[in-house]
């Protein structure tokens, strides 16, 4: 029997041919960065999330750190949840912002709206909020209340959830800026890479300058603000693009993945994150609460032995336990995240995949003892 990976990705001949295609335009025009095939991706991406403007960048981080700039963190303390990968605190440091760690809230796992208030104080120049899986949290209202209250920009960490909704709006669009990652597990890839995007023309303008060492637009030899180098190649952009194209349709994939492991997992002992009626997860992951008298490293030694892999946890080691952020944390106050940590598998879901192969880890499951 076949093992069933972390991973794969596939492209069919037709997509092979059209990249090729696109390559040999790029190459005849000996633009090789930051040219048509980035413009029009960008324009393309932005309008797939629903927002007005899209800026493509080298990675998830690369978005988040630009998008951070442009809010001015520098000395403040920018707010986000425990819950994350360690790029969305690397970005805030890199913008030179001062990480303020707090926990999450117990049903999708994103920044705990109650735990923002009681957090907010006079130094916090930024929130960001993380959508864990695919999910936006119904919760991320309650967040954009109180930013718009207080009058602090709120970034979501868009990383896991291209396609993503909820009330209908995109993941992205619920505050200043949605910071996308292009990595090749993503929903979508550029092989490397991310995307920024945002509604207003000021935003804009700040991260476009941002993006090319804060040129001034006018003046290409004069800096107005601090920067760096987060272009894009024009081969990038062009995976991009035909990426868009397919973008839809795997993610279709994934939500029937996704509800395979949920309707045959129903009447077990394990418990899948699932959406509400209000919400259209892209499933980046799907997460699985197992029974207490499972430890994830037994569930995963005994999928390893039928063939079986399980793919990353969101996440195993939260950021108040990785040691180089040990000075940002506040001691006792990540019971959710220290629970959820300990308590949850993500058991393959690519576009790759068959129904058959979940049905088959889903009795692997529910089989064990």
């Amino acid at each position: 029997m076949k093992d069933i990976g972390i991973f794969d990705l596939k492209y069919d001949e037709e997509f092979k041919q059209k990249f090729r295609n696109f390559c040999d335009e790029i190459l005849d025009t000996a633009y090789l960065t930051n040219h048509v095939f980035v413009k029009r991706f960008e324009n393309e991406f932005a309008k797939f999330s629903g927002s007005k403007f899209s800026l493509a960048t080298t990675s998830g981080t690369t978005s988040l750190e630009a998008a951070l700039r442009a809010v001015d963190v520098r000395g403040k303390e920018v707010i986000l949840p425990t819950n994350t990968f360690i790029a969305t605190a690397a970005a805030i440091i890199n913008a030179g912002g001062i990480p303020k760690i707090i926990d999450v809230e117990p049903e999708y796992y994103s920044l705990c709206p109650e735990n923002l208030k009681s957090s907010l104080t006079k130094e916090v120049a930024a929130v960001i909020t993380v959508h864990i899986a695919g999910h936006i949290s119904p919760t991320i209202l309650e967040l954009q209340k109180t930013c718009l209250e207080f009058g602090i920009p709120l970034i979501e960490d868009c990383a896991h959830a291209h396609g993503a909704k909820l009330n209908g709006q995109g993941a992205g669009n619920f505050g200043a800026f949605g910071c996308f990652s292009h990595f090749t597990t993503k929903v979508m890839t550029t092989g490397e890479g991310g995307s920024l995007i945002c509604n207003e023309q000021d935003l804009y303008e700040k991260v476009l300058s941002i993006r090319q060492f804060g040129k001034d637009e006018s003046n290409s030899i004069l800096h107005t603000r601090e920067g760096s180098n987060f272009k894009v190649t024009e081969f990038q952009a062009a995976l991009g693009i035909l990426e868009l194209e397919r973008i839809n349709q795997r993610i279709n994939k994934r939500r029937e993945l996704a509800l395979r492991y949920q309707e045959n997992l129903k009447d077990s002992e394990w418990s899948c994150l699932t959406d509400n009626d209000f919400m259209l997860s892209s499933y980046y992951k799907q997460v699985i609460i197992p029974p207490t008298k499972f430890k994830r490293a037994d569930i995963e030694k005994t999928l390893n032995e039928k063939g079986i892999s399980l793919t990353g946890g969101v996440y195993n080691i939260p950021l108040h336990k990785q040691p180089t952020l040990k000075k940002f944390i506040q001691q006792n106050k990540y019971k959710v995240s220290d629970t959820f940590s300990k308590a949850h598998i993500c058991p393959p879901c690519y576009p790759e995949l068959k129904l058959k192969d979940i049905d088959r880890i889903c009795a692997e499951l529910i089989g064990m003892k």
